[in-house]
């Protein structure tokens, strides 16, 4: 390798720096064994880079700039993972099998029923949406409200709906389709 630092003045800088630079990643990574790691790492990145380093400038301040940036790599790469926790003090209990949720067991029949219960205008806003495939722009039209307004009463439709099926099924409070009044 042509572009590889001479061995001999990495080791005598390694020499020179290796104790306060140890120190400071102990420091830096709260603990002995992480900061002996995390100064390896930094001498073998400025060895890959010693070719690039100035005689006679800072080799300690060189060293601390790519022991930082390796220590803000590893926190961010941690930060992505979370932290490590040995698959010995995992607790790896089978949950029982859980029941399919309401939306794979409810048929068509159910949804008719439900429907059913709906207010007239719920009822007919949801159908149109559901089984004519209406887009809000049509249902708008039709019920001569804004389309924003289409939203959010589809959205509070499908709230009640789903409140009338669990209800059916006794998995939710008995309900009629209408929501409870507030309090003033």
């Amino acid at each position: 390798m042509d572009n590889a630092p001479p061995t001999s003045e990495f080791e005598k800088f390694y020499r020179e720096h290796q104790p306060a630079l140890v120190r400071e990643a102990i420091r830096l990574a709260k603990n002995r064994a992480d900061g002996c790691d995390l100064a390896q790492d930094t001498f073998e990145r400025a060895f890959r880079s010693f070719t690039c380093f100035v005689p006679g400038t800072n080799g300690l301040a060189w060293l601390r700039t790519i022991m930082h940036r390796l220590y803000v790599d590893a926190w961010r790469r941690q930060g992505r993972r979370g932290p490590h926790v040995p698959v010995e003090e995992v607790d790896l209990a089978v949950n029982p099998v859980e029941e399919q949720p309401l939306w794979r067991t409810v048929t068509m029949d159910d949804i008719r029923a439900a429907l059913a219960a709906l207010p007239a205008p719920n009822r007919s806003l949801l159908e149109g949406h559901l089984f004519h495939r209406q887009p809000y722009a049509t249902l708008a039209g039709r019920f001569n409200i804004p389309p924003a307004t289409v939203g959010t009463r589809l959205f509070r439709s499908r709230g009640r709906l789903r409140r009338v099926l669990l209800s059916q099924r006794g998995e939710g409070p008995p309900c009629s389709a209408r929501p409870t009044q507030r309090a003033a």
